[in-house]
């Protein structure tokens, strides 16, 4: 049997199609797993950050939003690894 060009065409993209599904599965798992640090950093520092500004709390040494970061990004790592927020 004769292989055409259009065969190994089709072969490569379905092989592809296939990588591509795994490296999404494993993209989206390693979100999944760090969803807790990324709602430390992109939701909760902000709000924190607003907070004290809001009633004048402010450290020589830090801006509010590093300090939030800070501490945002802190108790998402403990949440990742200890798998619960409390």
């Amino acid at each position: 049997m004769r292989i055409t060009k259009f065969d190994l065409v089709f072969k490569i993209l379905v092989y592809l199609n296939i990588m591509k599904k795994e490296i999404f599965a494993k993209a989206f798992s390693f979100l999944v797993k760090c969803g807790p640090v990324f709602f430390g950093v992109l939701f909760f520092a902000p709000v924190l950050t607003e907070i004290m500004n809001l009633l004048n709390i402010s450290f020589v040494t830090l801006t509010n939003i590093q300090i939030s970061l800070l501490i945002g990004l802190f108790w998402g790592s403990y949440a990742s690894f200890k798998r619960s927020w409390i």
